[in-house]
């Protein structure tokens, strides 16, 4: 598959930058999806997720020739914080299939703040009028069960949905490593 992306983006990088530019960052992507960057604990560092959604976020505003609304803050205070895979990616995903973004009034709203014991993850928009893509729910369980699983009492995910509007806010609290307060 990956050499099959790099043929693809071989040839069409003579004709055009930006399809081959996202080529690239798909075949990046697929490749961070499968694991690449997971450490034995199961768990990437934010920076790593946070690259990933980034591209994400680019290669939906390339599929909408760059007329999406998106506000993107993030305040990284420790880069140092692992957590676990495609989690933040997935709310993401989630906002672009079933989200309306095209109004500059209620553009997608993406937040991102890590502290040294925590990290807090926010990201609403307003929802889409259209045919409903089939959709049961499974993925935001599916989250929040690994969340459950991994951060135990830690973590908080809060899902508001008010009709018009969909939001969700996760706050992680990490256990401080004492033994890396006391090598100090």
């Amino acid at each position: 598959m990956f050499n099959s992306l790099s043929f693809i983006y071989g040839k069409v990088i003579k004709t055009d930058r930006e399809t081959a530019d996202s080529v690239l960052m798909l075949a990046n992507i697929m490749r961070y999806a499968l694991g690449s960057s997971e450490s034995l604990d199961g768990k990437v560092n934010i920076m790593d997720e946070l690259e990933h959604l980034k591209n994400v976020v680019e290669i939906n505003q390339r599929r909408h020739d760059h007329h999406l609304n998106i506000r993107y803050e993030e305040q990284i205070d420790d880069q140092s914080i692992s957590i676990l895979p495609l989690v933040l990616i997935t709310l993401v995903e989630n906002a672009f299939k079933h989200g309306y973004l095209h109004d500059p009034e209620h553009p997608l709203q993406i937040r991102v703040n890590t502290a040294v014991n925590g990290l807090t993850f926010e990201i609403g928009n307003k929802k889409g009028k259209g045919i409903k893509e089939l959709s049961n729910g499974v993925g935001l369980q599916n989250i929040r069960q690994q969340l459950k699983l991994t951060y135990g009492e830690g973590c908080s995910f809060v899902i508001a949905d008010t009709g018009l509007t969909f939001s969700v806010t996760l706050h992680i609290k990490f256990e401080y490593d004492r033994l890396r307060y006391y090598r100090r």
